[in-house]
């Protein structure tokens, strides 16, 4: 017996949400670790790679929050429509 639609999303949406969750934290201390070593005058290759980690978990975390939303507008359809 497998689950139903609105319980797949559900889980979806969860999974998303945690993976955001986690990217958005990643992209907040590799901001303050740049800002930290162009504070302190650090070489050009660490300030490349946190800028890179920063920018690669920003896009990570904003992919997935717009993801999160697809998925409780969804939700929200399917509940309406069982709704009489």
């Amino acid at each position: 017996m497998g689950i139903s639609e609105e319980e797949s999303i559900r889980r979806l949406t969860y999974e998303k949400n945690a993976v955001g969750n986690a990217a958005k934290w990643v992209a907040i201390v590799s901001a303050v670790y740049f800002i930290l070593m162009v504070f302190y005058g650090h070489p050009a290759g660490v300030l490349t790679m946190s800028g890179a980690i920063f920018v690669v978990s920003a896009a990570t975390w904003l992919k997935k929050r717009k993801k999160v939303k697809a998925y409780r507008m969804a939700l929200a359809k399917i509940s309406d429509s069982e709704t009489p």
